[in-house]
């Protein structure tokens, strides 16, 4: 059989583009188990006709979001023919099954959670074989992604993105993750050979740059990056890469200790604040201890290490004079900007509190009168800023991998001053909740068009 996987077009604007990781991997999969298989992105200009003298079997979608079903909708009734079939799967279907089922054909196979072997199980049952009796894969048997337009991917500004685990060790409430069913929730790391021996595969046969995305949850615990920077130093492999690291995991890192991760390539960590608030913490279920985790970020960054917080400023129990106190906080330690003076909690299927507000779909917490009001002005002013930072900091990542490999730190040092600058007159209109004057708007566009590209 010969089977498509098609990322759809996003029907939003989409600032950060990477390679589409879930069709990647259940293509590789299947080839991995004799089946003739492609990925078609339609990102990158992957077209019906495309798809179609490919002369598919099956086709397969991979719907992240509601903003992907517009198009696999379209394509699917463009590709519609007496004898082929169609599965869909991705985060959308997973978090919201009675909605994709009532979007998509009743012929078409939805598919929860992990992709690999209900695809394949599914392809099977049409070829009239037996299922697997696996029900899960480990990660040491995840195959190594199908990446024919990695080359374009990274072109257009992407990186190479790998996962090393699966699930999180955390419960949180606003998340997702805990959610799952227990075998995906459930924390469980790929062995570090093998994660390197795809970065190295990779790296050797498109001839590419090591800079790495980790896209896990979770990469697990302090000693695993500790790990990895052994053995990618063992095979004499110089990258550069980027993780999300629990904030339990942060506290074990002393000043040496990132100095020398970051020796070994750690460029860019993510972490979760959420709040300075230490009942919403309890509320959210988020084990965290607030000011210690902004002294091990100052150890972090001390070490060369870009290091960014989650935060959620914006919930129903907040104030305004709450988040304009927390505001204060954020901006001592350098984690203020447009992002988190907007951030807003939201509702994701699947989540303990989507559940306690009984809301449908992906939708905003709801907010009391007053802080309403103000988030509302807020927004008004501060959403031009929000557009230049956003164009800033997705690209700040991998400026500061490259910079590590190349040894040339100017566009990191430029996309840092730009965000500084962007942040110091979004501090100025939370205070006053007056917009920047429209000169120095089209100023700082002007920086960031050259910074980052026009468009």
């Amino acid at each position: 059989m010969k089977i498509a996987i098609v990322r759809p077009l996003y029907d939003q604007t989409e600032l950060e583009f990477q390679e589409p990781c879930g069709a990647q991997a259940i293509c590789g999969f299947l080839a991995e188990n004799g089946y003739d298989c492609r990925v078609f992105d339609r990102r990158i200009g992957a077209t019906a006709n495309d798809i179609e003298r490919y002369k598919p079997d099956c086709v397969g979608f991979s719907v992240m979001t509601q903003e992907d079903v517009p198009d696999a909708l379209r394509l699917l009734l463009e590709l519609k023919d007496s004898g082929r079939h169609f599965f869909a799967g991705g985060l959308f279907i997973t978090t919201n099954p009675s909605k994709a089922r009532a979007l998509f054909p009743r012929d078409t196979f939805l598919i929860s959670g992990e992709g690999e072997l209900p695809s394949m199980n599914y392809l099977r049952s049409l070829e009239n074989k037996p299922p697997l009796s696996k029900t899960f894969l480990d990660p040491n048997d995840w195959a190594f992604q199908s990446r024919d337009n990695i080359r374009l991917y990274i072109k257009k500004g992407g990186v190479l993105n790998i996962r090393s685990s699966r699930g999180c060790r955390g419960s949180c409430a606003f998340c997702t993750t805990p959610g799952l069913p227990s075998e995906l929730r459930r924390f469980k790391a790929r062995d570090i050979s093998l994660v390197v021996d795809e970065i190295e595969a990779a790296v050797n046969r498109y001839g590419i740059e090591p800079v790495v995305n980790f896209t896990d949850d979770e990469f697990g615990g302090f000693e695993r990056i500790e790990e990895l920077v052994s053995e990618l130093q063992r095979r004499n492999l110089r990258a550069a890469f980027s993780l999300e690291l629990r904030a339990a995991e942060m506290l074990k890192g002393s000043a040496s200790a990132w100095k020398d991760l970051h020796s070994g390539g750690l460029c860019r960590v993510f972490t979760g604040l959420e709040s300075l608030n230490k009942n919403t913490l309890k509320e959210w279920k988020k084990p965290v201890k607030p000011e210690e985790l902004l002294q091990s970020i100052e150890k972090c960054r001390s070490g060369g290490i870009e290091c960014e917080a989650g935060y959620i400023l914006w919930h129903p129990s907040q104030s305004v004079g709450g988040a304009l106190g927390e505001t204060e906080v954020l901006r001592r330690h350098g984690l203020f900007s447009p992002k988190a003076a907007l951030s807003r909690l939201i509702l994701f299927p699947g989540s303990e509190l989507h559940s306690a507000f009984g809301k449908s779909g992906v939708v905003p917490a709801p907010l009391s009168g007053e802080a309403a009001k103000y988030y509302d002005r807020l927004k008004t002013v501060l959403d031009p800023l929000f557009e230049l930072w956003s164009r800033c900091a997705v690209l700040l990542p991998n400026a500061a991998c490259f910079s590590f490999l190349s040894g040339d730190s100017g566009r990191k040092d430029r996309l840092k001053s730009l965000l500084k600058k962007i942040n110091g007159l979004a501090y100025e209109a939370v205070k006053t909740t007056e917009a920047p004057d429209s000169g120095s708007i089209l100023k700082l566009r002007s920086e960031v068009d050259e910074a980052c590209g026009a468009g």
